[in-house]
């Protein structure tokens, strides 16, 4: 515990953390979950859309045997983008933004 001698102020307790002890925390949970959630949809989505969409889309529309691989990463590549900005939108619309803990010191 370290005090502050001479300025009046209270107590301040110094805790040692490291990443464990942080993604133990309740308050770490839900977005541990949901960034684990948008990990799998990150490796998973892609791949599915690239092989649905070469599979059975592309060749449904009768376009060039050489282009079903083009169309098939241009969808792929789109879901990717598609999944990244749901996510930086989920993160930026949580309702704790980090400066919680300096409004309740003032």
């Amino acid at each position: 515990m370290a005090t502050l001698a001479g300025t009046g102020e209270a107590e301040r307790v110094l805790v040692k953390t490291n990443l464990f002890t942080s993604l133990k925390s309740k308050e770490n949970r839900k977005p541990l979950r949901k960034l684990y959630a948008y990990s799998v949809f990150l490796v998973v989505l892609p791949i599915f859309t690239f092989f649905v969409t070469r599979d059975y889309l592309v060749r449904k529309l009768d376009l060039e045997e050489k282009r079903w691989d083009l169309v098939s990463g241009l969808a792929a590549i789109l879901v990717t983008n598609i999944i990244i900005g749901t996510y930086i939108v989920d993160a930026f619309s949580e309702p704790g933004d980090g400066n919680e803990h300096k409004k309740k010191q003032l």
